[in-house]
């Protein structure tokens, strides 16, 4: 089956993966703790937007033109007192 697009949301401490049809109508839903560390594989992305929700700390991505999508790994992590994410440096 070909999916029309995947909304992921990140907010406070959850993940949902949503999955549309060509049509634009929910055809799966997916929910995951925030606790838990997600490795997502798609193929055939034809589009990806992000957007960031300043009000509530949180993410959207849409990818349009989705073919497969697999959950490859959701596996719980552990936090380390004392780190914070960083800049990313850009590599070549």
């Amino acid at each position: 089956m070909v999916l029309g697009s995947v909304i992921v949301h990140y907010e406070k401490e959850c993940v949902k993966v949503s999955f549309y049809d060509s049509l634009g109508k929910l055809i799966n839903f997916r929910e995951f703790s925030g606790e838990r560390r997600i490795t997502l594989d798609f193929s055939g992305v034809e589009e990806v937007r992000i957007t960031p929700y300043s009000f509530t700390e949180g993410l959207m991505v849409v990818l349009k033109g989705v073919k497969e999508f697999k959950v490859l790994e959701a596996e719980e992590v552990e936090e380390v007192p004392g780190v914070e994410g960083g800049e990313v440096e850009e590599q070549e």
